[in-house]
């Protein structure tokens, strides 16, 4: 399915709407769909402090209640993985999770017009994106800023403008290249934000309102309840932009843990 990003004056106007409402929405467990304790019949456990600690920090997410943690504009749910299990009040019969970790190329295209291709070449793409698109950096040693460098003129540039708008910013010169990271990492992950709810307003609009609902989201992640199981391809589509594809996974309760290894 092509989704013409931004197109849609009817999308536009919803998509930040419908993008904060996901924020306050209301949590409990549906008790006939199962409890964070039925985790352990559906994972590969060989460490079981692992694993209940794992299911201790899901049970204080819930009853801390939601909360969002935000980069920009762009929201972190502490209860993502607790939704994608599936097993919420007023859930539909199947989890749909948009996930954009391994899409740090497309990200930086949009920024700057780069090459894709040339992007995803980079040594170690995948936990790099996956490091940056999630704010995790526990399996990356270290991300050298500049090793983002050379790699394609167009990015070259975008570092370039970033660098003339910290000259024009009122910080230090030790400060200077802190501000940059920072606002290349702001404007990766509130790319993907804008991205990600404009694609779940799209998807609502196409599955029908009554059987889709915009559950939650990540910093790399969109999460919907749906009652039918939606298994295309996504292809993201935007006058002077490279398409992209991108896979949509739909899960039935507990499916997105299913066979998860704790050791």
């Amino acid at each position: 399915m092509q989704v013409d990003l931004f197109k849609s004056r009817t999308f536009l106007a919803d998509y930040n709407k419908v993008g904060t409402q996901v924020e306050t929405r209301k949590f409990s467990i549906d008790p006939c769909l199962g409890s964070i304790d039925d985790i352990e019949k559906h994972v590969i456990c060989y460490n079981t402090k692992a694993l209940n600690e794992y299911k201790e920090s899901l049970k204080c997410a819930i009853e801390s209640g939601r909360k969002y943690d935000h980069i920009g504009y762009a929201g972190c749910d502490n209860l993502f993985e607790v939704e994608a299990l599936g097993i919420a009040k007023y859930c539909k019969r199947y989890t749909m999770i948009l996930d954009l970790s391994d899409s740090l190329d497309y990200m930086l295209h949009r920024l700057s017009k780069c090459n894709i291709d040339a992007i995803r070449n980079m040594p170690n793409y995948s936990k790099i994106s996956n490091a940056i698109m999630n704010y995790r950096f526990d399996d990356v040693e270290q991300i050298f800023f500049n090793s983002f460098f050379q790699i394609d003129h167009a990015l070259d540039e975008y570092f370039v403008k970033l660098l003339g708008t910290a000259n024009d910013v009122t910080i230090s010169s030790d400060n200077k290249m802190n501000w940059i990271v920072n606002k290349f990492y702001v404007d990766i992950i509130n790319t993907a934000c804008s991205v990600k709810d404009y694609t779940m307003t799209f998807l609502r609009s196409k599955l029908q309102k009554n059987t889709f609902a915009y559950r939650s989201k990540s910093y790399s992640a969109a999460l919907a309840s749906v009652e039918n199981v939606f298994d295309e391809n996504i292809i993201f589509h935007q006058d002077g932009y490279e398409d992209y594809n991108v896979d949509i996974k739909c899960y039935e309760p507990f499916g997105y843990i299913k066979g998860r290894v704790f050791i």
